[in-house]
């Protein structure tokens, strides 16, 4: 039977940073939410995660709204900051 760990709190802080416009770019949002949580929370392997993160058009579309869902966000609002990278 798999238990499902909550949610990392950090989430929630990069969430009101995102809306407050505090965190404006992507990689801006690592500095608030350890690398390694993202990485686990969506299946990751370390080596994707890095070569994305240098270049986020790496990330597939469903990576991004994955992503906007765990921090709890409107996917646009990462898909352009993605884009603008």
């Amino acid at each position: 039977m798999m238990t499902h760990k909550p949610k990392d709190r950090r989430y929630d802080r990069v969430r009101v940073l995102i809306e407050a416009r505090h965190i404006k770019k992507f990689d801006e949002i690592f500095l608030h939410l350890p690398r390694s949580i993202v990485m686990r929370d969506m299946g990751f392997n370390y080596h994707y995660f890095q070569r994305s993160l240098k270049d986020p058009h790496r990330f597939t579309l469903a990576k991004l709204v994955h992503l906007s869902n765990l921090i709890g966000i409107d996917p646009m609002i990462i898909l352009k900051m993605a884009y603008l990278k």
